[in-house]
C-alpha cells in the first residue's frame, strides 16, 4: 500500500445518536439518529470503497456505533471482504455481555472502551452519565474473560485460556497426516477447528453449516471425488470460505466459482486444481475473491525425496513394510 495514496486506518462514524453528554464529544450527539445517515446498503458499498485502497485498519464509531440495528450486519460484512474491523463502542446499557459475545461472532479484531478518569467520579464527570465507569470496566473484564479467572482463583486452578484469533469455526476435511496435523496447529493459535472424515457421525453437510471456513485435506479417492460441490457450497454460511491444499478433483469449480460469483461464498484458496498447470482459459484465473497458487502449499525438497526413497528401498530388502505406504484398498 502507498500510504501517500492510501490510508491505513479508516474511521467511520457511523452514527451521531449516542445516550452520553461527554465534555468533548464534537459529534453533537443525541439520542436519537440522524434521518440522513447512510442506509445499510449505503454502508456496505462505503464498505466496499475503503477495502478498495487496500488493507487499512476499519473502526467503527461513532456517537454510540451500537445505537444502529445494523451495526453486526455491517460489521459481518466488514469482515466478509477482508477488512481487519475493530469498534469503539460507548459504555451504555447498550453494550452487555451479549453485546461483546456478539461482536467477537462477527468476527471484531479490536474492541477499544475509554476509561477517561483514575476512579468513577472523575470519568463519570467527563462523560456526563452517572455509572459509565463501572460499565466500562464491566465490559473490559467480560472482554477479557476475567470471570472465569476469578473461578478459577476459587477453585485455585492456574490454567491458561489463550484468545481466539479469530471467531471464526474451520472445519478440516481430512483427520490422517496432514489433516489431524492442520486441526491440531489452527487450535494451538487458538481458532475453533474440528476434523471431519468419512468414519465421522455427523453429516457433512451438517458440519458445513456450523463452519465459515472449510480446508479440504482430504485423499482423493472415488468417494472424495468432487465432494465440495454445489451443495456443499449451500450448506456453508453466507460469506464462508474455502481452502483446498488436497488434490483440485475434489472441488467441483464450476460450482464453486458460482457460489463465489453468486455472493454465497467470500472467496477461496486454491492450491490445486482439475487442471494443472492452469491453462490460459480457466475461468478460475479471473474470479474475484478466488487466490490461486501453483501447488506450493507443501514442496517437497530432491534431499527429502531421497531419504525418503532410500528408506524405502532399504526396508524392501530387508523384507518390511515400507514407512508412508500406500494401501490400495483404500486409495492413499
Amino acid at each position: 500500500m502507498n500510504f501517500d495514496q492510501s490510508p491505513m486506518l479508516v474511521i467511520w462514524e457511523a452514527t451521531q445518536a449516542c445516550d452520553l453528554a461527554c465534555v468533548h464529544c464534537r459529534a453533537s450527539a443525541q439520542s436519537e439518529r440522524n434521518p440522513e445517515e447512510l442506509s445499510t446498503e449505503q454502508g456496505y458499498r462505503l464498505l466496499d470503497q475503503i477495502k478498495s485502497f487496500g488493507d487499512p485498519l476499519m473502526v467503527f464509531t461513532g456517537g454510540d456505533p451500537l445505537k444502529r440495528p445494523d451495526l453486526f450486519d455491517l460489521i459481518r460484512y466488514s469482515v466478509k471482504i477482508g477488512l481487519k474491523t475493530n469498534v469503539t463502542p460507548s459504555a451504555t446499557p447498550l453494550l452487555t455481555n451479549e453485546a461483546i459475545d456478539r461482536f467477537k461472532e462477527a468476527g471484531v479484531a479490536r474492541m477499544a472502551i475509554s476509561v477517561d478518569g483514575h476512579d468513577a467520579a472523575s470519568h463519570d464527570d467527563f462523560r456526563g452519565i452517572p455509572g459509565t465507569f463501572d460499565r466500562a470496566m464491566e465490559a473490559l473484564r467480560h472482554a477479557r474473560d476475567i470471570e472465569r479467572y476469578q473461578r478459577q482463583q476459587g477453585e485455585r486452578s492456574w490454567q491458561r485460556h489463550p484468545l481466539p484469533v479469530a471467531r471464526h469455526r474451520v472445519l478440516v476435511l481430512g483427520t490422517g497426516a496432514m489433516g489431524g496435523e492442520i486441526v491440531d496447529w489452527l487450535g494451538r493459535v487458538g481458532l475453533a477447528a474440528r476434523g471431519w472424515n468419512r468414519r465421522s457421525p455427523e453429516p457433512l453437510t451438517t458440519l458445513l453449516g456450523q463452519c465459515e471456513v472449510v480446508v479440504c485435506a482430504l485423499p482423493l479417492t472415488e468417494a472424495t471425488e468432487g465432494i465440495l460441490d454445489a451443495r456443499a457450497f449451500a450448506a456453508m454460511p453466507k460469506g464462508g470460505y474455502v481452502v483446498n491444499v488436497a488434490r483440485g478433483a475434489h472441488v467441483v469449480e464450476t460450482d464453486l466459482i458460482e457460489a463465489v460469483r453468486s455472493g454465497h461464498l467470500a472467496g477461496a484458496a486454491l492450491d490445486v486444481q482439475r487442471r494443472e498447470p492452469m491453462p490460459d482459459d480457466d475461468p478460475l484465473w479471473s474470479v474475484p475473491g478466488i487466490t490461486i497458487t501453483p501447488h506450493i502449499a507443501a514442496q517437497s525438497s530432491p534431499e527429502v525425496i531421497c531419504a525418503q526413497f532410500v528408506a524405502a528401498l532399504r526396508a524392501q530388502q530387508r523384507g518390511e513394510r515400507a514407512p508412508n505406504a500406500v494401501d490400495r484398498s483404500l486409495g492413499y
